[in-house]
């Protein structure tokens, strides 16, 4: 507090300087805190913000390159640690590798054993910032295979990391795999037994230890792996024959019952999937388990997993007793209130307003109004658009005085939240709507959306250019902008509609001609897909604006 008050927080330059002078005083003095400084920097901590990050960096690499030359002043700390924090705000930073003169990343590498008791933790901080780090993923395969890996704590940690990022990129991962399978064998049940299970049961199911794997459903229905392995179990349901997928129904109708089970976060998930299966389940069974689950809703209604219960359970009322489901859509009513502020209102909220029609009447009518009011300071929030989109779908039943204020509240919405994922459906929403604004029209927005570089790769760019395409736009930025979207998008397959709307465009209007590149693209795309329905069409945009006779062989 003291430091807060004679330092001015917008004096970056001294505020760095004081940081790393002393770093260079605990190099000497206290190594201990010298490592807790470097530690807490290299994770990028709040209060760097207010300090300048090269004057930073100058004048802690400066301290660590003349610090004493022996490593005695280190007694107690982890060399290879402290080049993980480095190789860590390098990452971050590389101004910091280059005044360091030698690369973080390879020393950290090699400070530390295979025995290392915390060899894992530093090698995950490494992956996170060199993840496909070729020395990196050698070093991995080589630890997960030693005594030293096999007897860690950590060897699911690792083995997770390296499996996804292989998997992910289509690599071989059939040595990971066979070393899962041994793993799974030779630590039954270990607390991150599932872990591993999930995973490989996902990509090579033929690896899996299905005898373990029964095995716990059956004998240790308290283990906390026991939810997750059922999970995996049923969604592998081919590999196994009738019997035991009928017996695996049975344990989770059993495990579903016990009390404890029905205190832990994924009852509702088992739950749930046996309500999908319950087809294959006896018929008296398969109705105790919607009553299971009706009852189970009573007096848990702060419990993250009610909303999906009971959604489910709505979702299936007619095979419930008239009352029941009665009173069940009047149990999510009532939940609504107080409750504003939960992520899983608004799908409460939506469900209830699919099925308003089966509410009291008055009830009925409070679910719009109470919505709208929702909107009001929540625009912050992720499923704020979706609550909006589906009032908007219902706007025919809302006072034309709110129906218009539903409109305005959406399109103030867009301004300064042009890096939200949902900008485009409610730009779309609003422009099928037919909304003006005495302000900025839409499409000044949608243009000012479209040319921020960040959003070329986000879903719905062709949607927002074709729209504003077809309103008219026309002007030399707005076509080269949609010309270099199409070729830097080659793959996607509407790439070859807007690249025809390109080609319309340049016939429709002199001083603006496609790029040689655009003209070749779709020439090519005409060559390999002669079958498209929409192939003459494409052709004939083609042919507007290149006559040609190679053109008039295809």
């Amino acid at each position: 507090m003291i430091y807060e008050a004679v330092r001015e927080r917008d004096d970056a330059v001294v505020r760095a300087r004081d940081l790393h002078l002393a770093f260079a005083k605990s190099m000497q003095a206290d190594p201990a805190t010298g490592r807790l400084i470097l530690h807490r920097v290299a994770d990028n901590h709040e209060r760097l913000a207010n300090l300048d990050a090269n004057e930073l960096a100058h004048g802690m690499t400066e301290a660590w390159l003349n610090r004493a030359a022996t490593t005695k002043a280190f007694t107690g700390f982890d060399v290879g640690d402290l080049w993980t924090d480095w190789a860590v705000w390098s990452a971050r930073q590389p101004l910091v590798a280059g005044l360091l003169g030698e690369q973080p990343l390879e020393r950290a590498r090699d400070a530390p054993k295979p025995d290392h008791a915390y060899w894992a933790i530093s090698w995950a901080r490494l992956w996170k910032c060199a993840t496909g780090h070729p020395g990196l993923i050698s070093d991995a395969e080589t630890w997960l295979q030693s005594q030293e890996g096999l007897q860690s704590l950590h060897w699911s940690f690792v083995w997770e990391k390296l499996f996804e990022y292989k998997k992910s990129r289509h690599q071989d991962v059939l040595s990971l795999a066979a070393g899962a399978a041994d793993w799974l064998r030779e630590n039954e049940f270990e607390p991150d037994w599932n872990f591993v299970l999930r995973p490989l049961a996902g990509m090579v199911p033929e690896r899996v230890p299905w005898k373990s794997a029964l095995r716990l459903l059956d004998e240790f229905p308290g283990n906390r792996n026991w939810a997750y392995v059922f999970q995996v179990v049923v969604e592998n349901a081919t590999v196994f024959d009738q019997d035991h997928r009928q017996t695996t129904l049975r344990l989770g109708w059993e495990w579903s019952l016990l009390t404890e089970a029905q205190d832990i976060a994924e009852w509702n998930y088992v739950w749930r999937k046996l309500v999908e299966l319950r087809a294959g389940m006896p018929k008296e069974t398969a109705k105790a388990l919607l009553r299971a689950g009706y009852k189970w809703l009573q007096g848990r209604e702060e419990r993250n997993g009610w909303s999906h219960v009971w959604e489910k359970l709505v979702e299936v009322r007619a095979e419930l007793p008239e009352e029941t489901a009665k009173a069940l859509l009047w149990a999510g009513y009532e939940w609504l209130a107080g409750r504003e502020d939960r992520e899983d209102w608004n799908y409460v909220w939506q469900k209830l307003v699919d099925v308003r029609a089966e509410l009291p009447e008055e009830a009925a009518g409070l679910l719009l109004p109470r919505g709208y009011e929702w909107l009001q300071g929540r625009e912050e929030r992720e499923d704020w658009s979706h609550v909006w989109q589906k009032l908007v779908e219902l706007r025919g039943e809302l006072p034309e005085e709110t129906k218009s204020a539903l409109l305005r509240r959406g399109y103030e919405w867009l301004a300064g939240r042009e890096d939200r994922a949902e900008w485009t459906f409610v730009w779309q929403n609003l422009e099928a709507c037919g909304f003006r604004s005495e302000h900025e029209p839409l499409e000044k927005l949608a243009w000012r959306w479209l040319e921020r570089p960040e959003n070329a790769d986000r879903g719905g760019w062709d949607k927002i250019w074709e729209i504003c395409f077809k309103n008219g736009s026309r002007d030399d930025e707005f076509l080269s902008a949609g010309s270099n979207w199409v070729l830097g998008h080659r793959a996607l397959p509407q790439t070859i509609g807007l690249a025809s709307d390109l080609l319309n465009a340049a016939r429709e209007r002199d001083g603006w001609s496609p790029p040689r590149e655009l003209v070749g693209l779709v020439r090519n795309w005409l060559a390999a897909n002669p079958l498209h329905p929409s192939w003459t069409f494409f052709w004939g945009s083609l042919w507007s604006i290149d006559p040609s006779r190679e053109l008039l062989n295809l």
